[in-house]
């Protein structure tokens, strides 16, 4: 996970457009997803990460607003 890294409000989820949760760095990039696609992953897809940033508890404190997947 890296330290101190916040997802910026205006991400979306490269799947869907609902608020990124969830940011993952790879080799080549990286990759936005939201609660409902990052819970998708199996575990195999994980392993790819390099370093992510998880935001997921700002959904169980209600800090932030999120637009349902579909």
């Amino acid at each position: 996970m890296k330290n101190g890294e916040v997802i910026a409000f205006i991400e979306k989820c490269d799947k869907c457009s609902a608020r990124a949760l969830v940011k993952a760095f790879f080799l080549q990039g990286e990759l936005f997803f939201c609660h409902h696609h990052y819970r998708e992953l199996d575990i195999g897809e994980k392993a790819y990460f390099l370093q992510f940033v998880d935001e997921n508890e700002k959904l169980e404190t209600g800090i932030t607003h999120t637009v349902a997947c579909e």
